[in-house]
Order: C-alpha cells, then structure tokens, then sequence
C-alpha cells in the first residue's frame, strides 16, 4: 500500500510540474492535490499519532489553501494570503514536532545550516523587500522555528530534517525570484520551487506519519 500511495504522490506531483506553464482549468486543484493525497491518512485516527496528528492534519489543510492562493495569484493579490496560508501550516509543524522534543548534540548540525539560509535569504532580499519585510521577516523567521523544531524531534528524523530544510530551500527561491530579480535560474524557477516543495511535504509526512 505504501508503495502505491508514493507512486500515487509522485504522479499527482508530476503532473502538476509538467502542466504548471499552462492555466489549464482547475489548475489550482491540481497544484494542491498531492496535498490532499497526504491528507486523507490523516482523517483516521492512528493511536501512536495521538498528540501531533490533529497539528499535522492543519499543516497540510493550510497548506493546500496556500497552494491555491498562489495558484491563483497571476495579479499579486493572492501572494500575502498565500504567504498567510504557509505561515500557519509552519506553526501548526512546529507545535507538532515539538510534541517530541529533546536536544541531541547531532542537533547542532542542522540548526547550523538552517540559521545560514535563514539569514542569507534575509540578507539577500532585503532592500527588494519594501512594505512588506514585517510579513516576510516574520515567514523566515517562523520557518526558521519548524526547521529548529525538527532537529530537535526527538529520536532523531533525518528525513523529517532533511524535509524541513528542503520546504526552507523552496521558500527561499520563491522569496528570491520574486525581491531579488538578479537570481540565476528564473526560467526554471517554477520547476526547482515545487519539486522542492512536493519533495519537503512528502519527507515531513513519512519523518512523523512513518517514524523514518
């Protein structure tokens, strides 16, 4: 069954990828149904899951929503409730994560790179970031937080960290593409973004919903 459902994943992830250059119509349905793949488990209460299901549940519904609100935001409209969106389904991953908390000194190796990025990004996108580097600011710093929180999730979850730092990695593109235009890559800008991303989802849901 596990294997069906990653294939399942990777297929809904793929296809939106291959289609994300057209607005084909229910393109943003399309764009959040990985997520909602990874929802479905988690309307069945799992005993072991007890204290973070619920938390994780939200992440994922927040997420989805941010997934259309960018989706839809051809204009800018929709890019602050998208931002909105992601940044609670950062709280709701770090209320969860912390439910199992212990720092290990392995813990150190991964805080290190996540206050890197954070910091760099914050450096690299500041002067582009206007009226809006209170709401940004305050996304890098929460995302910063649930990456913080996964290193210390104890026993130790080198997938969920790894899927910590890679959600981080996909924010950090959008944030430069959109306040740093100089950044390198921008016609595949898209592709980097949510294949990151649906990679970040998945590694989270296997690190808590698995134990990997």
């Amino acid at each position: 069954m596990i294997i069906f459902f990653i294939i399942l994943y990777v297929a809904l992830a793929g296809f939106y990828i291959y289609l994300q250059g057209e607005r084909v119509r229910g393109h943003a349905i399309i764009k959040a149904a990985p997520i909602f793949l990874l929802i479905l488990p988690m309307l069945f209460p799992v005993s072991f899951l007890a204290e973070t299901q619920w938390y994780i549940l939200a992440a994922l519904v927040f997420s989805a929503a941010g997934d259309i609100f960018l989706a839809l935001d051809d204009d800018g409209n929709y890019f602050v409730p998208g931002l909105g969106s992601f940044l609670i389904a950062h709280i709701f991953y770090t209320i969860a994560f912390a439910q199992s908390a212990a720092f290990q000194p392995l813990s150190l190796i991964p805080i290190l790179v996540i206050l890197t990025l954070g910091v760099f990004v914050t450096w690299r996108i500041w002067d582009g970031l206007d009226n809006l580097k209170i709401p940004v600011v305050l996304y890098i710093l929460v995302s910063m937080v649930m990456g913080f929180s996964a290193a210390v999730h104890a026993p130790i979850s080198w997938t969920l960290i790894a899927g910590s730092i890679i959600f981080m990695l996909s924010d950090s593109v959008i944030a430069l593409d959109k306040f740093s235009p100089s950044m390198p890559y921008q016609d595949i800008r898209d592709t980097i973004v949510m294949t990151t991303y649906y990679t970040a989802q998945f590694m989270i849901w296997i690190g808590i919903v698995l134990q990997a």
